[in-house]
Order: structure tokens, then sequence, then C-alpha cells
């Protein structure tokens, strides 16, 4: 997607062949012009024609990385807070009525909105950039690096909210935005493909596959996760050279920073999760309590620093998608085998339930729950297997505050 409409009161403007907003929105960008990001009259504007610069190109692409980047920790915990994965052990407000599926527009899921549809916009006008300042730019694989994080921005709102705005549309469902991101990746996939970017071209099929099998393209899926090769993985990249630059998590679950939230009692009260060297929690029992001193703080380890990177995606998330492919398409002798070798990776004893569709079903979504615990990715999974964690409490995010206030075609 490659144009955007004006959003007033966001100082975003129509793309015309210029965007004076792109190449201020990474973290990494230093430009003239750059101090008021968001203000109309700021008068930096960059040109297609500045991209003929080689300096400008990889300035652009690490800006698209950044926005996806601070969006993404972010998320991180605050679905996690939304899906019970992790619960408020502290005193700052609005995280506890996440825990209960209470849903401020104006609160964290509302920053989750406005930093995804803002990650979407900065990859989409990066795109039109290349295209305007390049004759080969629809065969560029920068091109496909930012289809590639507008696809999985789209995913992130597709995810965590009942409806979704895309550079000030009108707001659409879903459904409609896994389509969005399902062209984006075939895009990024084909310009991948034929430029000989393994890197993208993997990053493409893993984006697809996961938008296909929430579409219920089950044969699609599959076709894609096959082609992941084991131990392959597409990190968010961290860093301790700005707040801007560092994983939000940490300094929000880690007791010796801030014991914010902690470990939901659902994981560290379950033998299963407990005992799941892939979570690997620090529970040091119940006198051992959070911010509020009152709730047990049960620490997560998956991310211990502030510079610890987070998987946007990985070669088990590709296993379980084809496992889950494999299963709806009716071979399910296939599906544990895929499910035991996510398991043998950890290592642990293969699956040892019943052959049932229903048991093995099960058994996939736990392994989800484990190996994409603290990744974004667990509310549409409770949401899509109705599970009756969600019940009397929403179960998707509204448009923010922000986006309904400055997005006209929101009623």
């Amino acid at each position: 997607m490659t144009t955007t409409a004006q959003r007033k009161g966001k100082g975003r403007r129509t793309w015309n062949g210029t965007a004076a907003f792109v190449l201020c929105a990474g973290s990494l960008v230093f430009l003239p012009g750059c101090n008021d990001l968001l203000t109309p009259e700021n008068p930096g504007e960059i040109l297609a024609e500045d991209l003929q610069d080689p300096n400008a190109l990889p300035i652009l692409l690490n800006g698209v990385a950044g926005d996806f980047n601070y969006m993404y920790s972010y998320a991180i915990a605050t679905v996690g807070h939304f899906a019970n994965e992790i619960w408020h052990t502290g005193s700052q407000g609005g995280w506890r009525e996440l825990n209960t599926g209470v849903v401020d527009i104006q609160g964290q899921m509302g920053t989750v909105y406005d930093r995804a549809t803002k990650a979407n916009w900065v990859a989409d006008n990066a795109a039109a950039l290349i295209l305007e300042a390049f004759e080969d730019g629809a065969t560029r694989p920068e091109l496909a690096r930012a289809r590639i994080y507008a696809g999985f921005s789209q995913l992130m709102l597709a995810d965590n909210f009942c409806q979704i705005t895309v550079n000030g549309s009108a707001p659409m469902t879903p459904t409609e935005i896994y389509q969005l991101a399902v062209g984006h990746f075939t895009e990024a996939l084909n310009i991948a493909t034929g430029a000989g970017s393994e890197a993208f071209r993997l990053q493409a099929l893993a984006g697809r596959a996961r938008a296909n099998l929430i579409l219920g393209q089950f044969q699609a899926a599959r076709d894609d996760a096959t082609q992941i090769p084991e131990d392959w993985r597409f990190e968010a990249i961290y860093s301790q050279n700005s707040g801007r630059e560092e994983n939000f998590v940490p300094g929000h679950t880690v007791a010796r920073f801030r014991k914010e939230a902690g470990v939901d009692p659902r994981f560290f009260n379950d033998p299963r999760y407990a005992t799941d060297p892939r979570l690997n929690f620090k529970n040091g029992g119940p006198t051992v309590v959070g911010e509020d001193r009152i709730r047990q703080f049960v620490e997560q380890t998956k991310y211990p620093e502030r510079f610890s990177n987070a998987n946007i995606s990985s070669w088990q998330e590709a296993r379980l998608i084809e496992a889950e492919a494999e299963l709806e398409l009716g071979n399910t002798d296939r599906a544990i085998e895929l499910i035991n070798e996510v398991r043998a990776a950890a290592p642990l004893p293969p699956y040892s339930g019943a052959a049932t569709k229903a048991a093995v079903k099960d058994q996939i979504m736990f392994e989800r729950s484990v190996e994409l615990f603290l990744e974004a990715k667990h509310l549409v999974d409770l949401r899509r297997t109705n599970s009756p964690l969600l019940n009397g409490r929403a179960d998707c995010s509204p448009i923010s505050w922000t986006e309904q206030e400055s997005n006209g075609n929101v009623k």
C-alpha cells in the first residue's frame, strides 16, 4: 500500500511524491528539520531524489525497523497483560484493568494501536519513496523489507484490535487486514526471490504463513511454513543506545528494574508450564511480592535485559503453524511429528496424548503458548479457540482515542 490520506491533528502529509515525516521517524535518523516530527509546519522535507545519496536508503530502512521495534516491545507487555500471560503486581495505572479485559482507548492498548499504525504508515511511505526514487524500485530488495515490516505491523493490528484503520482509511475488519498483510508479504516474497535475498524471502514466508493460518487458508499456510528451516528466526533488535531503542519488557517485569508485572498465576501454578524448560520462570514463592506489596511476583526470564532481542517470528512458530495446518487438512500423524520436532529442540519428550483432532489441537495451542510466550500472539489464540478465559470480558481492543479524534473516516 503506497498511498496515504491526510489525518487532521497528526501532521501527516498526503503522499504526493514527497514525505516530510518518513526519514525523521526512526531512532537512528538525525536530519535537519526532524525536531518536531508531528508538526505540519516542519520545514524539513525529504524528496525522493534524496535517496540517490547512498547513505539515505539505509537510514530510511533503519527508521522503518526502528518504528516497528519501538512498537513491538511495548505491545509485548501490553498484550501480555490483556491476554493474561502476565499480571499486574505494581502500582502504575491501567495495567490491572487490562488483566480483567477492560480497555481504555486512551491507555496502553491505545498506545499500541497508535504505534502500530505509525509503524505501518512509515513502512508504506518508505515503499512509496523507493518506488518514486528508483527506476528499478519495484524489484529492489529494500522495497521487500519495507513491505515485510508493514505486513508484520498489520498482523499486530489484526490480532489485537476489533477494527483497524490503515493510513487514514475508514475502519476495516481484522480479516481485511490479514488479507492486506498477505498482499504485502506476497509482494515482498516475489521481490526477494527475484533479487536472491534469502533473508527477506524467509521473513515474507513466515509472515504470510501466519496470516493465512488465521484466515483459514491451511494449505497455503502449510506450504509457506514448510520452507522455514530449523534454527531460523527474525528478531526485533534492541540496545541501550537510547530509551527508544530499549526493550520495554524487562523494565516492567524484571525484579532488579521494577516488579510492575509478573508471570500470571495460570502459568506458574500449572505444573506443565512451571516445569517447562522453555519458560524457566524465577519463582521465589508466595512471600516474593511485586511493587504493590500484595500479589506474588514471578519473574519472566525470556527478556532479562533491556537489550534483549525479541522474536518477530521463529522456526518453532513456523513448525507449529505447519502442524496446525496439517491437522486441519486431516493429517493428524504429520501434525504430531511436527509437534515433536519442536519439543525435541527443548529438549522434551514426544507428545504421548491421544491422536484425536481435539487432543492434538489442544497440544498445539499449549506449545504455542510456551514457544510464543510474550510475543504479543497469545490473545488471538485465545480468541480463535473460544477460550473460556475470555468469557465476560473484551477479547479485542477498539480503535484508539487519538485515531478516532484525528481520522475523519472513523464515525
